[in-house]
């Protein structure tokens, strides 16, 4: 891989009951729905410091919980942020746009995929290495948990159905429009209901 600047923007709540998964929360309750966030939140976090030379940020959804996150993760060679107001969409934007800066390739991840690897994220920095470059990581409930650019395009987050089964599609044809040229990641699994943890402890 090249000395070129590499980003890795980790999107994380604190892991508050009541404030995190809270369609899992109506299964099980607040505190455990917590518990299993965290649980994937340091799982993902302890799997991507296995990069190396790339720029390591946990980006809190609340500029108040930076100083929780960075006395977590100070130690592991991470560095702390925050999103910016918005839907998702907004907020992705917003920070790809603002770490991506002198062409810099910058991938933000979601916190709560269940098997995530590193070795993904290492194959999508080397992607991007090439120009005008896209590479997305789709989650199995027709969303994504990986979206990165080596020059972020902003049209691709235009009018996209967040929170739906539709977002990849979406956003697959947004990237047709642009001509970029994109890397789909394997599939992954977004824990968000009972029905994703059930199916993924089994799958296991």
């Amino acid at each position: 891989m090249s000395a070129q600047k590499k980003h890795l923007l980790l999107f994380a709540k604190r892991p508050v009951p009541g404030e995190v998964k809270s369609r899992l929360a109506n299964s099980i309750g607040e505190y455990a729905a917590a518990q299993i966030y965290s649980q994937l939140l340091f799982r993902n976090i302890g799997e991507i410091s296995n990069l190396r030379k790339i720029d390591r940020w946990v980006l809190s959804s609340k500029k108040s919980d930076e100083p929780w996150f960075y006395n977590k993760i100070k130690t592991l060679g991470w560095q702390t942020s925050y999103q910016s107001e918005g839907d998702i969409g907004d907020r992705m934007l917003e920070a790809l746009t603002r770490f991506s800066k002198q062409g810099a390739s910058t991938i933000v991840v979601g916190s709560d995929i269940a098997d995530l690897s590193f070795k993904d994220i290492e194959h999508a920095f080397d992607f991007l290495e090439g120009r005008n470059t896209c590479v997305l990581g789709p989650s199995d409930d027709g969303g994504y948990w990986l979206i990165g650019f080596n020059s972020v395009v902003p049209s691709v987050f235009d009018d996209i159905p967040w929170s739906t089964m539709f977002v990849l599609k979406h956003t697959l044809e947004k990237i047709k429009e642009t001509k970029l040229k994109l890397k789909m990641l394997p599939v992954r699994t977004d824990i968000d209901d009972i029905h994703d943890l059930t199916n993924f402890l089994l799958s296991g």
